[in-house]
């Protein structure tokens, strides 16, 4: 039984290039990494990634719809939002993590995949 994590693809590593992690940082990411969960991506800056997919690589974003994956920067400025987080509430609950194997995926198919 083999210890190693499946392998990010080329495009994927492209993506997150242009994103600008360092190579190290990426190194220790896997298709499994969820934007949001691991790498801590919301509001803004989930969208300022995203974006990456239709400015830099043509991706049809039309299907992707933020609230299936988190919230835009208002809702965590939110004083019951603030509350959630001192608390440990998870304010993601119910919603889709974005992985990179979907980023890869979307990056083959030239837009977001499908729900």
């Amino acid at each position: 039984m083999s210890n190693m994590k499946p392998a990010l693809g080329q495009l994927t590593i492209s993506f997150l290039e242009a994103a600008r992690y360092k190579a190290d940082e990426i190194a220790r990411m896997s298709p499994a990494t969820g934007l949001q969960s691991d790498l801590k991506l919301d509001g803004d800056d989930l969208i300022e990634v995203l974006e990456l997919l239709a400015s830099k690589f043509g991706i049809d974003m039309s299907r992707f719809r933020l609230e299936d994956y988190g919230h835009d920067e208002g809702f965590y400025l939110s004083p019951l939002r603030l509350l959630d987080r001192l608390r440990g509430t998870d304010v993601l609950a119910g919603k889709k993590v974005i992985t990179l194997a979907m980023i890869e995926e979307s990056l083959k198919l030239g837009r977001w995949p499908a729900p």
